[in-house]
C-alpha cells in the first residue's frame, strides 16, 4: 500500500539462491528502506528523452509535469536525458521475443499437449520454439545496447522519473493497449531497481515510476515516499 511497505517486503524477500547461477549476494550494508528522510535538494533526476517523445495520454503527461514541479520545488535538479539506443516499443518487442524463446525451452512439453494449457499460451510457446537463431541474436544485441544506454544515462543522474505506462486506467473488459509495457520494460531489460507508485491524473488512476542504479533501492524508495507524501 505504500513505498515504505514495498521496501520492507523486498528486504524480507532478498536472499542469495545457491541454485540460481545468476544469483549474487547483496553488497554489505545494502537496504531498500531509507535510513533517513530523503532530501530532494541537489538530487539529479533524469526525464528520459524517448519517453518525452512518446505518445501518451495528455492528462498523464500533465500529471508527470506536476511531479516534476514538486521535485523542483524541493530543490531537485530535473532535466531531460538521452537514453541511447532505447526505442521503447522496439525494446519491449525484443524482450518479448526472448521471453517466448526461453519459455519454449523451459516448457516445451506443454506445446503439443492440448490439455496442458490454453490454446493462446501454447501458441505463444510454439512461436518461441520456431524462432531462428538470427532473430534471437538480433534481439539480444538490441537489448544489450538498451541496457548500456540506460546505464550511461544513470551515470549523469541519480534516478529516472517517468510514467509507468503511456495511459491512465482503461475500462475493464476493453482491449489492453498494445504499448502498455513500453515504459516499464526498461528496468527489467537493464536489471535495475524500480518502484511504481500511484499518481492521480484528472480523476483516473495512473502511475509514475522511479528507476535507479543497481542496489540503490533505498534512494528510489525515498524518492517515491517523498513524492507521495501529503
Amino acid at each position: 500500500a505504500t513505498a515504505e511497505g514495498c521496501a520492507m517486503g523486498l528486504e524480507a524477500m532478498v536472499s542469495e539462491d545457491p541454485s540460481d547461477p545468476a544469483s549474487r549476494p547483496a553488497p554489505s550494508g545494502w537496504h531498500a528502506l531509507p535510513k533517513a528522510k530523503a532530501t530532494l535538494h541537489g538530487l539529479r533526476i533524469g526525464l528520459p528523452q524517448p519517453v518525452l517523445d512518446a505518445t501518451m495520454d495528455p492528462a498523464l503527461r500533465q500529471a508527470w509535469d506536476a511531479a516534476v514541479a514538486k521535485l523542483r520545488d524541493g530543490g531537485a535538479l530535473v532535466t531531460a536525458i538521452a537514453v541511447r539506443d532505447w526505442d521503447p516499443t522496439a525494446a519491449r518487442r525484443a524482450g518479448l521475443l526472448l521471453i517466448e524463446a526461453e519459455a519454449a525451452a523451459l516448457h516445451e512439453a506443454l506445446i503439443d499437449d492440448p490439455a496442458a494449457a490454453s490454446p493462446g499460451f501454447r501458441a505463444a510457446l510454439d512461436y518461441g520454439r520456431k524462432l531462428n537463431g538470427i532473430r534471437l541474436a538480433r534481439a539480444m544485441f538490441q537489448l544489450s545496447a538498451v541496457k548500456a544506454g540506460v546505464l550511461r544515462a544513470l551515470d549523469s543522474c541519480d534516478a529516472l522519473l517517468m510514467p509507468t505506462a503511456p495511459q491512465r486506467a482503461f475500462a475493464h473488459g476493453s482491449k489492453t493497449p498494445h504499448d502498455q509495457a513500453d515504459f516499464c520494460a526498461i528496468a527489467n531489460i537493464a536489471g535495475l531497481p524500480a518502484i511504481a507508485f500511484p499518481w492521480a491524473a484528472e480523476g483516473l488512476p495512473a502511475s509514475l515510476q522511479c528507476v535507479g542504479r543497481p542496489y540503490e533501492e533505498a534512494r528510489i524508495t525515498g524518492l517515491a515516499m517523498t513524492l507521495t507524501a501529503p
